[in-house]
């Protein structure tokens, strides 16, 4: 926890899970406030409603209520959640980088200013004022989904934060709806599959997502949402040909000023979605029309990929051959046929 100013705290929580540094987490808070109400706070508003939470939850300081809290945590979970001070060299040490870490973060945050104001780009400010967001959108995903009439569909998540691409952050999804093409369904999937994840690893959620599209693309983004108990999270859709953003309160959109910051925010975040799922949709389609695809199936190498090209011609009479055909085929057996009939059907190539 560091004391910028006289008028406010920021408070950066580093999340370890094996050693391992998932996120960091920041806040204002009013100056009166101790560090354990704070810990007190980001506890339970962090941790409920995860799908997977941790064994233990090592904090620097005792937190009022600490065995209720871990009692709440341990029910909501079904299993034993721990939480306690650290006080052995184990714990303690834990403790010690994540505070040098959440140091790190935050100073680096610092050099762009003092105060929330500089330290927010304007195009993040603009956004929060002109779609009515409780908070900037420091932390925007933005997502699309790329096919050509429903082959190789891919989506893409990408990650902006204060306004600058996390490329480290993007994720890209080969899609498994298999009522393709259909948009629709293929954004639901992608939307819901992303943040599954999210909450499963107790990774932080965004202050905003943003959809390529319509009306259409918002509401199923939204059940996906919903479905995930997350519709409480801001999510637009933004329509390509009027630059019109739609929120699930404002159905009839928002037209950002020509030029603006916050709509150079917004297109840049939409074209780098769309252009990091066409990248693998690419990707998907070389490797189709290559047959190198088929080494990501189980059990599938080099030399039975050159003898399953050789005796079918090309990926696309692999897809259509049968158990029996793929069996008779130099180095497969009975069950690598089979275990490869089912990749092709569950991944949809067939």
């Amino acid at each position: 926890i560091e004391l910028l100013n006289k008028r406010s705290k920021y408070v950066s929580i580093y999340y370890i899970e094996i050693y391992f540094e998932i996120d960091n987490f920041y806040f204002e808070v009013d100056l009166d406030v101790i560090d354990a109400d704070i810990l007190t706070a980001f506890v339970e508003q962090f941790y409920f409603g995860l799908l997977r939470l941790p064994d233990e939850i090592v904090l620097p300081c005792t937190i009022p209520d600490m065995e209720k809290l871990s009692d709440w945590l341990s029910e909501t979970n079904g299993h034993g959640v721990k939480i306690a001070e650290a006080t052995d060299t184990r714990t303690t040490e834990l403790v010690e980088m994540a505070n040098k870490n959440a140091h790190r973060a935050l100073r680096k945050m610092l050099i762009l200013g003092e105060s929330e104001e500089e330290i927010v780009h304007e195009c993040v400010k603009e956004l929060k004022e002109v779609l009515n967001l409780s908070q900037a959108p420091m932390h925007i995903e933005g997502f699309d989904i790329a096919n050509i009439q429903g082959t190789d569909p891919t989506g893409s998540c990408v990650v902006f934060m204060n306004g600058e691409p996390y490329n480290k952050r993007y994720r890209m999804f080969k899609v498994r709806v298999k009522e393709t093409p259909d948009d629709y369904a293929m954004m639901r999937e992608v939307v819901y599959r992303r943040y599954y994840g999210v909450l499963e690893r107790g990774h932080s959620l965004p202050d905003l997502i943003l959809i390529d599209g319509g009306k259409g693309q918002l509401n199923v983004a939204t059940d996906a949402l919903k479905e995930l108990g997350l519709e409480y999270v801001p999510i637009a859709a933004v329509a390509k040909r009027e630059e019109r953003i739609f929120m699930r309160n404002n159905m009839e959109g928002v037209v950002l000023n020509y030029g603006s910051d916050g709509l150079r925010l917004i297109q840049n975040i939409r074209d780098e979605a769309h252009r990091f799922a066409q990248k693998y949709h690419h990707k998907l389609r070389e490797k189709r029309f290559s047959g190198s695809i088929l080494e990501e199936a189980p059990g599938i190498g080099q030399k039975r990929r050159k003898a399953l090209l050789d005796a079918f011609g090309s990926f696309e009479g692999v897809k259509n051959a049968t158990i029996d055909d793929i069996s008779a085929v130099e180095g497969m057996s009975k069950a690598s046929a089979e275990g490869l009939r089912k990749w092709l059907d569950e991944e949809h190539l067939s």
